[in-house]
């Protein structure tokens, strides 16, 4: 919910993503050890904007700066119209064996929500401190956990080069 204010979203509820609008942002909870979180398009009946996706392990093993910082990123994917993009990846020709490469978001697009993600999270120093280091951690953590993987291999770019490029954004 903080998040989603600090986006100046119409929120017509402090307990509940309910828009002015009457329609709702989704909430999945995936059932999963694995630490992630996503976003997807929403649907059109029940009027749902956009879901955001957050696996069981991301709530159980992630502290609550981190798991903020996880969904302002995600949120960056959705404001940045990053679906749209996505949408007209899986369009385009080429083999269909090459599916895995259009259905990521791409390294461009990781760091654009990773930027989105400094600034809306700098918006809430105030209230919650440390969220925007939150982020940098994060990504650190992460770094240590994939040593020695091939970047190119990956629609993500390294960790580490993105958590030193967001440490100087967040000290700014």
């Amino acid at each position: 919910m903080p998040l989603l204010r600090e986006l100046r979203y119409p929120l017509t509820a402090e307990t509940a993503p309910q828009l002015a609008d009457g329609c709702r942002i989704g909430l999945l909870v995936v059932a999963s050890a694995a630490v992630n979180a996503g976003a997807r398009p929403g649907l059109p009946a029940p009027c749902v904007r956009f879901t955001v996706f957050v696996t069981e392990g991301a709530l159980t093993r992630l502290p609550i700066p981190q798991l903020r910082a996880v969904l302002a990123h995600e949120l960056g994917h959705v404001h940045l119209g990053h679906f749209a993009q996505r949408q007209a990846r899986q369009t385009a020709g080429g083999p269909a064996s090459w599916w895995i490469f259009r259905r990521a978001y791409d390294r461009d697009e990781e760091l654009a929500a990773d930027t989105f993600a400094a600034g809306l999270l700098l918006g809430l120093e105030d209230h919650y401190p440390g969220s925007c280091i939150a982020l940098v951690l994060l990504l650190e953590a992460l770094a240590d956990g994939r040593a020695g993987r091939a970047e190119w291999l990956s629609t993500h770019p390294a960790p580490a080069r993105r958590a030193e490029r967001l440490h100087a954004a967040c000290d700014a």
